[in-house]
């Protein structure tokens, strides 16, 4: 995936987290950017993002208890509209501008994501708003994601769509989504409700079974952010 920008943040140092300021609203985490990327700025491929390594135990860890998201503070995003839950401790760096397919894909750093990140940034969630013009199915969330991933330059993309988990399948409630693991993040899409559907994005820059204090696996910490949304995985802890 594209995750960092070359030049002044070509290493997205998401660990160094002393221009954050405590409370629920922080800076960017330095260096994150803040403003458009521009023509000398382009974004390149890293092979992981660079957060700092959690000191608790890592492949495979769990959290002692069942992961409840449901007292966590909720956040609206003010540029997108989506209410999300986050970690009481966790910091939250607001959306710059709107997100874009070309500027923003597969870009950690990017300055069109509502971020929120962890104690001593060991964990970086990020979430979006994209147009959607495609048929309101898991069929047409399946080739969006496919379009997110070329323009990724991942390398993981073929048969990105067949890999990915059904979100909400069987419910008739839930609008079609699909959630994705690569081999350093993981990926949540499903299209929000209303005439118009927009697709929402949230994903956690970390390999799924990457063991996050307190709160299990990446892939379960992401499954308690989407559990606060109007969507939920259907499974926890897959690959």
């Amino acid at each position: 995936m594209r995750r960092v920008r070359q030049g002044s943040v070509a290493v997205v140092a998401i660990g160094v987290a002393v221009a954050l300021l405590s409370g629920c609203t922080a800076s960017p985490p330095t260096p994150l950017p803040t403003a458009s990327p521009t023509a000398s700025a382009q974004p390149t491929r890293a092979p992981a993002p660079s957060v700092e390594p959690d000191p608790s135990p890592s492949e495979g860890a769990t959290a002692a208890d069942p992961l409840d998201s449901s007292t966590w503070p909720t956040y609206v995003s003010e540029r997108y509209g989506f209410s999300i839950g986050h970690p009481q401790d966790w910091s939250v760096v607001p959306a710059a501008r709107g997100w874009t397919m070309d500027a923003d894909a597969g870009v950690i750093d990017s300055p069109a994501q509502d971020g929120f990140l962890s104690p001593g940034g060991h964990a970086w969630v990020t979430a979006f708003v994209a147009p959607y013009e495609g048929e309101a199915t898991h069929a047409g969330v399946q080739r969006w994601v496919e379009q997110h991933c070329a323009a990724s330059m991942s390398t993981e993309c073929a048969g990105i769509g067949e890999r990915a988990e059904p979100l909400c399948s069987g419910t008739a409630h839930c609008a079609p989504g699909l959630l994705v693991s690569l081999a350093y993040d993981v990926q949540a899409f499903y299209l929000g409700r209303g005439p118009a559907p927009r697709m929402t994005a949230v994903m956690i820059w970390r390999a799924h079974s990457f063991h996050i204090a307190g709160l299990g696996s990446a892939r379960e910490t992401l499954d308690a952010f989407l559990a606060t949304m109007d969507v939920h995985a259907i499974q926890t802890g897959s690959p």
